[in-house]
């Protein structure tokens, strides 16, 4: 789940100066919502493929700077819309370069 936080901060251009918390629930302020908080052993022990099976029905949340409240949530694709999104901007820059 750390590597997830770090890919999301590299993605958006943060920085990692802010307390953060994943959070799988059927919506990110349910009462019932499990949290795993940024200093918590299970950011570094748990893995995307453990979280996701506990999330079954729910949804899984990352909540970063809690006073900005940048709140996104993650979901599984069977599409790989990132890399395809990665070499289309990657293409549209050597063309530019060229």
């Amino acid at each position: 789940m750390d590597e997830l936080h770090q890919a999301i901060l590299s993605v958006v251009g943060f920085a990692d100066d802010h307390m953060y918390e994943f959070c799988i629930g059927s919506s990110y302020y349910s009462r019932s919502a499990q949290r795993i908080v940024y200093n918590d052993d299970k950011v570094t022990q748990e893995t995307v493929d453990s979280i996701f099976p506990q999330a079954k029905g729910k949804k899984l949340y990352y909540m970063f700077d809690y006073g900005d409240s940048w709140l996104f949530q993650i979901s599984k694709s069977r599409k790989n819309a990132l890399v395809k999104s990665l070499i289309y901007f990657i293409l549209e820059w050597c063309l530019k370069v060229v």
